[in-house]
């Protein structure tokens, strides 16, 4: 119902909903949907980005910042176990989402980013397994898990 399409290399699907076409690209924004097993790959953006949470299951977000550390975030609606509605994700972190399939799943989710620059493809890299494990040794286990084999 969203018109969707798959968004590779990353995984997923997605749609823009802005800027329009008539309108210069200050900003973007897209619906994001993880459905079953997909993954959004290890990647990195030149600008910040939002994350806003609609509907469905929750997503552990795994950020790996350039001062060598990183973090897990929770986006999703259940506030008292740590989840946030919106999430924010500074530029030139290496980030990568799954979907936390809980008891009562719903079998997908689906959020939105909003990003200012706008996205482009040349602020997009998507990440090397062998580089980010020696770059966060400690961090593995997790960017196994985010990892598309291309």
């Amino acid at each position: 119902m969203l018109g969707l399409v798959g968004l590779e290399p990353e995984g997923g699907f997605f749609k823009r909903t802005y800027p329009p076409p008539y309108q210069s690209p200050i900003a973007s924004a897209i619906y994001y949907l993880l459905k079953d097993d997909d993954i959004s790959a290890m990647h990195c953006l030149n600008a910040d980005e939002i994350y806003h949470f609609y509907d469905g299951d929750p997503l552990e977000i795994l950020c790996l910042y350039p001062d060598g550390t990183g973090a897990k975030h929770l986006l999703g609606r259940d506030l008292k176990q740590g989840m946030r509605p919106q999430i924010l994700i500074p530029a030139h972190c290496w980030q990568g989402s799954i979907r936390l399939q809980q008891a009562n799943s719903q079998g997908f989710s689906l959020i939105g980013t909003t990003m200012t620059p706008a996205f482009t493809w040349e602020g997009f890299e998507l990440g090397n397994s062998e580089t980010l494990i020696q770059t966060y040794p400690e961090w593995a286990e997790d960017i196994t898990r985010r990892l598309k084999t291309i």
